[in-house]
């Protein structure tokens, strides 16, 4: 017997995924590290402010991490007999420093779950 939910498009009865919904899963996750990248990579550039040089340093090196997110992900999608996606999640910005930061924070906490989600479905 199969489920669709949202985060689980093909759950059967065992709690196992199928190889190509994980692909799909995957996929999402791909485009969300994309999401991160282009993002660290503008809100690195653009906050402004003595208070923010810090972090604005701390983005750059957070847009090489999920660099390497991007590729272990897509390894996992190629090795499954997937296609990586090419698309990234859309990406919020703002003129105000704390609201970018809101959004980085909002994307980080997706992800973390998104990534135990993941987990739990792989050692279904």
């Amino acid at each position: 017997m199969k489920t669709t939910t949202e985060e689980n498009p093909t759950v059967h009865s065992a709690g196992t995924i199928s190889r190509n919904d994980l692909v799909q899963l995957l996929n999402e996750d791909l485009s969300r590290e994309y999401q991160a990248i282009i993002s660290y990579v503008v809100y690195s550039q653009v906050l402004s402010g003595a208070e923010y040089m810090n972090i604005a340093g701390e983005l750059e090196k957070h847009a090489e991490e999920e660099l390497s997110h991007a590729l272990i992900i897509s390894k996992q999608i190629d090795y499954l007999g997937g296609m990586p996606s090419v698309q990234s999640k859309p990406v919020r910005t703002s003129k105000k420093p704390k609201e970018m930061l809101q959004f980085d924070l909002e994307n980080e906490m997706v992800t973390i779950r998104n990534y135990r989600e993941r987990v739990r479905q792989c050692e279904g």
